[in-house]
């Protein structure tokens, strides 16, 4: 590579007094056709005339770097076969006008032969203006993402930092392109989704951060056949970054997802457990967790991605034949990193209702669960609501902000937050409410830079009535990377008062159209009732006044058409429910 780069410059040096202006442009060559026919060619240069080999033996997927080439007049680009001896070799050429002083990166891609499956025609793609350098802080790089692969769909690009969204590009379809996305200077994953989809195809890792790329532009292009069966059995897809200074690195596949696994059914008839690991694309099933006990938690391990995988559950000392319960997962993207919570009761006819409504029946849920914390010297905290029959709450830090609002049962943070690594205290309240039902220590001092759950779990009733609930009171334990299951220690005792929401409420219709109804015989003066719109914003509220008795009406004419939270509470009860407006 570094001949090829001195033989390129030397070469420019050559050809630019042949420019009537004696401009140049900085411009960088890459070969992407995955034809098996070109994978060496050599590349010519006209210019006025006069032809010179600037390139030789440029392999597939190798790049030129940034070098100087004429601009201000016409030029031609050709491609010859290796070893070509004069540009009567070239197969194909393309003219192209160069601005001085502006940046390109030319990419030859699709096919000289046919056979192909789709066929492409041999083609310069060029990306202008593009960035040779980033310069900025330090904290910056310019990404351009070229789709280069003849039979790969239109895709999406989703890019994340582990499990958090960092940029989406749309519709990007084969010999088009995005340029100078400028992204702060981390390791992200790209993941490539068949447009008007969601699941994800691949992912691979770009590990920005750790080539050191700040200040820099790369381009990254898609390239090979996701099929090469059905075309000359040419190069397999890949992602590929071309650097400014002629380094291609082959971004690599993500294959494994982390996965931690918490076992928080309170029912006592699943104390113990085996989990199953389902693959369903090879139909295998792999014991992953024998005698899983309640409330312990497994540690993060690496699980496969892109299959679609499910969970089974069995008896303890079970065979794959004994599986009684199966939670289909599907694919899920690579790099991603999430806790499954293994929840609710078997016998649903044994357990008190939730209050909010929800399933209780048994069921493996996910949350968003990271081993570390993307924030340098913080806690990556996030909360599971585990317990059925708990309303909805919201968690707060005492005398503090609101951690996480209207979390029903099997709800979790959809992100998690950091927080300081500290002690805190931390406040229940049922769902919209100020009422203070329990408090607990949470001990966080030594977890910084790392990923802590926080799960609800066991009944707030145990055994009420006689002969139901009777499993494992009321808690919060906060589990660890590394499988430790802490319980919080409790400063208030008053669990039972979070149980108390409008007992037999009506909210009807829903789906509404231009008026509700709100019934319950515990709509005393005083009660409030606010509708807010997704943002939170309060767009409609309510006091009934002495007159009014267990049932009210409210327009809803004047909203948008949309999804609603309905809050209803008083001094002794609160409710929270989902309207929709049609």
């Amino acid at each position: 590579m570094k001949k090829l780069l001195l033989n390129l410059l030397g070469v420019t040096a050559m050809v630019l007094p042949l420019s009537l202006s004696a401009q140049t442009a900085r411009v960088m060559a890459i070969h992407n056709s995955a034809d098996p026919a070109v994978d060496t060619v050599d590349v010519w240069l006209t210019v006025s005339g006069v032809s010179t080999k600037i390139a030789d033996n440029l392999a597939f997927r190798q790049s030129t770097g940034f070098i100087n080439a004429p601009a201000g007049v016409s030029i031609r680009l050709a491609f010859a076969p290796k070893t070509s001896t004069v540009i009567g070799d070239t197969l194909l050429g393309f003219g192209y006008n160069l601005v001085a002083n502006e940046r390109y990166v030319l990419l030859a891609q699709g096919h000289v032969g046919t056979g192909f499956n789709p066929q492409f025609p041999f083609n310069l793609h060029v990306v202008n203006p593009v960035l040779e350098r980033y310069t900025g802080a330090g904290d910056s790089t310019s990404l351009s993402v070229v789709h280069g692969a003849t039979d790969a769909p239109t895709v999406d690009v989703s890019l994340r930092i582990g499990n958090e969204d960092a940029g989406y590009l749309t519709n990007l379809d084969y010999n088009n392109n995005y340029k100078n996305v400028l992204l702060p200077v981390e390791n992200y994953f790209i993941d490539l989704i068949p447009s008007n989809t969601e699941e994800v195809l691949i992912t691979y890792a770009a590990p920005i951060k750790a080539l050191n790329l700040q200040d820099s532009a790369v381009v990254v292009f898609a390239s090979g056949f996701l099929d090469p069966s059905k075309n000359k059995n040419g190069k397999p897809f890949g992602l590929f970054a071309a650097l400014s200074n002629g380094t291609v690195v082959a971004l690599p596949v993500q294959n494994t997802f982390r996965l931690q696994a918490f076992h928080n059914c309170a029912d006592p008839a699943a104390d113990t457990v085996d989990v199953w690991l389902i693959n369903n694309d090879n139909d295998t099933k792999t014991k992953l967790i024998p005698d899983f006990v309640f409330r312990k938690a497994t540690p993060f391990i690496n699980a496969p991605a892109g299959v679609d995988i499910g969970i089974g559950v069995a008896p303890r000392n079970s065979t794959e034949n004994d599986i009684i319960y199966t939670e289909e997962v599907g694919r899920v993207p690579g790099g991603y990193s999430a806790i499954a919570v293994a929840g609710g009761v078997l016998d649903t006819s044994k357990f008190q209702a939730n209050p909010s409504g929800v399933e209780i029946s048994f069921a493996i849920n996910g949350a968003s669960a990271l081993e570390k914390s993307p924030v340098a010297g913080k806690v990556w905290l996030n909360v599971y609501h585990g317990s059925t029959d708990a309303p909805a709450v919201d968690v707060k830090v005492k005398n503090g902000p609101t951690l996480f609002s209207g979390l029903e049962f099997t709800d979790g943070g959809e992100t998690g937050i950091a927080v300081t690594a500290q002690s805190y205290t931390i406040d229940i309240t049922p769902a919209g409410s100020s009422t203070v039902v329990a408090s607990y220590t949470a001990p966080l001092t030594g977890f910084a830079d790392s990923g802590i759950v926080v799960i609800a779990s066991g009944f707030l009733t145990p055994n009420v009535p006689t002969g139901r609930d009777a499993g494992a009171p009321f808690g919060l334990f906060a589990v660890t990377p590394s499988g430790n299951v802490i319980a919080l220690p409790a400063i208030s005792t008053s669990v039972n008062d979070i149980r108390k929401s409008f007992s037999n409420l009506q909210l009807y219709p829903n789906p509404a159209t231009s008026n509700i109804v709100i019934a319950s015989k515990e709509l005393t003066s005083g009660t409030n009732i606010s509708l807010m719109d997704i943002t939170g914003r309060v767009v409609l509220s309510y006091e009934l006044s002495q007159e009014n008795k267990e049932e009210v009406s409210l327009n809803i004419d004047g909203l948008n058409k949309g999804m609603y939270m309905v809050h209803i509470q008083n001094a002794s009860s609160s409710s929270v429910y989902k309207l929709i407006k049609q």
